[in-house]
C-alpha cells in the first residue's frame, strides 16, 4: 500500500510540476497583464488584459447566483413528518456556511481559482478542538469536592483543606472541613470547516476527467509543523520518526518567497516544518 501511494503521489506531483504549474504561472501573467518578454524596442509595449477583464466580468454574476439567498442547499421532506426537520437542516446548512465559515469569501476564492487555474478546491472536514479553562472554588464540602474529583474533564491543580472553629453557645467546636480548589476544566468542541485549498497544494492524477468521484487518487499536500500534527492527535514520537522533510527550496511555492531562509531553517524539534500529504 505504501509503495502504491508513493507512486501515485510522485505521478501527481510530476503532473503538477510539468503541466499545471506552467499553465498557472502563464494564467497569472495574462491576468496581471505582464509583458511577454518578446517586446521590440521602439514598438508598442501595451499588453491587453482580456483575461482579467473576462474573469472579473464573470465573477459578479456567479456570486449573485450563489449568494443571493442564505439557502445554499435545500433539504426536501419526503413526508409531512419531515417538514420541520428538513427546514431545520436547511437553516443549519446556511448557518454553517455563512456564520461558522465565511461563505462569501469561500465561494469567491473557489470560483476565481476555477476560472484562472482550471480547478477550484474546497476542503470540508470536522475540526475538533480542546478548550481548557481554569476555575477556582472556595468552601466546597466533602461531597462537592469528591464530585469535582470524579469529573473526567477536570484536573485538580491546587487543593487545600481548611479546618475552622465555630462558636456554639460560647463553646468552640470544630467546623466541618471545607476545600479550596483550583482546577483545569477541559471541554471538547468541534465545528464543520470549509476552507479553500490553494490549487498548487492539490494533487490530482493525470487521468482525471473532471470529477473527484471518478478519481483513483487525489490528495492535499501542504506544510505543517510537528507541533501542528501533535495538536491534531498524532503521537509526537511517531511523527518525529516518520515525518519527511519539507519540499526543496526550488519546489516551494512563491507564496513563501518572502520568508527568509534563516526563519525557515530556524524550526527545530516540534517547530520543524514537514510535508504532509492527505
Amino acid at each position: 500500500m505504501r509503495s502504491l501511494l508513493r507512486r501515485e503521489v510522485d505521478g501527481a506531483t510530476n503532473y503538477l510540476d510539468e503541466v499545471l504549474t506552467e499553465f498557472r504561472i502563464k494564467s497569472l501573467d495574462y491576468y496581471h497583464g505582464e509583458k511577454f518578454g518578446n517586446e521590440v524596442e521602439g514598438r508598442s509595449q501595451v499588453v491587453l488584459t482580456e483575461v482579467a477583464d473576462t474573469v472579473d466580468f464573470m465573477m459578479p454574476s456567479l456570486m449573485r447566483i450563489f449568494t443571493a439567498t442564505d439557502e445554499y442547499g435545500r433539504f426536501v421532506p419526503r413526508g409531512p413528518e419531515d417538514v420541520a426537520g428538513a427546514q431545520q437542516a436547511t437553516d443549519y446548512c446556511g448557518y454553517v456556511i455563512n456564520s461558522v465559515n465565511n461563505g462569501f469569501v469561500l465561494l469567491h476564492n473557489w470560483f476565481k481559482d476555477a476560472l484562472l487555474f482550471k480547478i477550484g478546491v474546497v476542503k470540508s472536514y470536522w475540526d475538533s478542538s480542546l478548550d481548557t479553562t481554569e476555575e477556582s472554588y472556595e468552601s466546597l464540602s466533602d461531597a462537592e469536592y469528591e464530585a469535582l474529583q470524579a469529573d473526567p474533564d477536570v484536573e485538580i491543580v491546587e487543593h487545600e483543606e481548611i479546618v475552622g472553629l465555630i462558636d456554639v453557645m460560647q463553646d468552640m467546636v470544630p467546623a466541618p472541613v471545607v476545600h479550596r480548589v483550583t482546577c483545569k476544566r477541559t471541554a471538547e468542541s468541534g465545528k464543520i470547516v470549509h476552507e479553500n485549498i490553494p490549487p498548487e497544494e492539490f494533487l490530482i492524477e493525470k487521468r482525471a476527467r473532471g470529477d473527484v468521484q471518478s478519481l483513483r487518487f487525489c490528495a492535499h499536500q501542504t506544510e505543517m509543523t510537528i507541533s501542528d500534527l501533535v495538536a491534531m492527535g498524532f503521537d509526537k514520537e511517531e511523527v518525529e520518526e516518520h515525518a519527511g522533510e519539507a519540499a526543496d527550496e526550488e519546489e516551494e511555492d512563491q507564496r513563501f518567497s518572502d520568508i527568509s531562509e534563516d526563519d525557515r531553517e530556524d524550526g527545530q524539534g516540534v517547530n520543524r516544518v514537514v510535508q504532509v500529504t492527505e
